[in-house]
């Protein structure tokens, strides 16, 4: 290097390094901004899916094994924005308190399907709807204590099942009918 440097020459010199730096620093902080904002991204969606599983299996009508309803409520709590109280934690993996559901076509099928066969059998004296109301739950219920079925007062596969082989078998004795 020249020892004889003009002052603006160096000048000159730190204003060329400077924008040599700020040429290699942009896309440098614009990729590691955009790094975090990805990974930040991808953890939220992943958290969200995590929530809908716990929901999904919280909101079964199915009996569930308890360490799987823990393990639900713990996810639910550890990937939900909105964190649970150690009293409803509790009931949830006690299974005293449910999560609510809206209702699904399928259940809804399912019910009015239990409602027509319960009706037939002489359980069930309501309204084919479709609701899983106190009355089917009631209807359910005593068809699973008469056929010594597990009773929880859903109609699940066992319970639907047990209804159309009674119902068959109502059907092929003599004068019976729908």
């Amino acid at each position: 290097m020249n020892a004889h440097r003009k002052p603006g020459d160096l000048w000159d010199l730190a204003e060329r390094i400077t924008r040599i730096l700020s040429l290699l620093a942009i896309p440098v902080v614009i990729a590691i901004v955009g790094g975090l904002i990805q990974s930040s991204l991808a953890r939220r969606t992943v958290s969200q899916q995590y929530v809908q599983v716990a929901v999904s299996i919280l909101t079964s009508k199915e009996k569930l094994d308890p360490s799987l309803r823990s393990w639900a409520v713990d996810l639910l709590n550890d990937n939900s924005p909105t964190h649970l109280s150690e009293a409803v934690k509790l009931k949830l993996k006690e299974g005293s308190v449910t999560l609510p559901s809206g209702p699904n076509p399928l259940d809804t099928a399912n019910f009015r399907l239990a409602q027509r066969y319960l009706k037939r059998l002489g359980y069930y004296r309501g309204e084919e709807t479709g609701d899983y109301d106190n009355a089917l739950y009631q209807a359910v219920t005593q068809f699973q204590k008469d056929n010594n079925l597990e009773v929880d007062g859903y109609p699940g596969g066992q319970t639907n099942r047990k209804m159309l082989d009674k119902y068959e078998e109502m059907l092929k004795k003599p004068g019976s009918g729908p």
